[in-house]
């Protein structure tokens, strides 16, 4: 089930922020992303059968926190 991702990560230095946001959007588990300069991100997260996508997420990025997951099709509009 896709998932909102609320957190914080480290950015490098080096990277600049368009092109670190846009490397994200490259992955396929990911839909959307957004990324704050002090490095506070929104991420929606795909649903993979054979992945957890979140654990994918920590582990090809530099995740200092999650602060918030919410599972989409339990959100009310």
């Amino acid at each position: 089930m896709p998932r909102l991702v609320r957190g914080t990560l480290k950015i490098p230095p080096t990277e600049d922020l368009a092109t670190f946001q846009y490397k994200m959007l490259l992955k396929n588990y990911i839909y959307r992303a957004k990324i704050s300069d002090n490095g506070s991100f929104e991420v929606l997260l795909r649903d993979l059968q054979d992945e957890d996508s979140l654990e994918l997420l920590k582990k090809e990025f530099d995740v200092i926190e999650i602060r918030e997951v919410i599972n989409i099709e339990k959100l009310e509009i």
